[in-house]
C-alpha cells in the first residue's frame, strides 16, 4: 500500500477518522507500507513545513518518519520505454 502525504497530515491533525486509524496501523504484520525515496523525501518536506503541524516538534516528526521508514518496503522505481516498473525490496533503511 502507498499512502499519500495528505493522509499523514490528516492523521497528525486529527485523531478522528480513517487517516489516523490507517497511520496507527503502520508496522502491523498484516500489511506493509511501500515508500519510494522520492515519497520519503516528500513526507519529510511536507510534515516539516512551517505551520503544517502545530504542536508537533521536528524531533517528533523525525521519530515518526524513522519508524515509518524502518517498517516500510522500499519501492524501487525505474523508468524505461515510457513504462514504470517496480521492484520490491526488504526495507527502506
Amino acid at each position: 500500500m502507498v499512502l499519500d502525504t495528505n493522509v499523514l497530515v490528516a492523521a497528525f491533525r486529527s485523531k478522528r477518522g480513517a487517516s489516523y486509524e490507517l497511520v496507527r496501523s503502520i508496522g502491523r504484520a498484516d500489511w506493509r507500507l511501500n515508500v519510494s525515496v522520492a515519497l520519503a523525501l516528500e513526507y519529510e518536506d511536507v510534515l516539516k513545513r512551517n505551520g503544517m503541524l502545530q504542536g508537533i516538534t521536528e524531533p517528533e516528526i523525525d521519530d515518526f518518519l524513522d519508524y515509518v521508514f524502518r517498517t516500510s518496503n522500499l519501492a524501487r522505481l525505474c523508468f524505461a520505454s515510457g513504462q514504470v516498473c517496480g521492484t520490491r525490496m526488504t526495507s527502506l533503511f
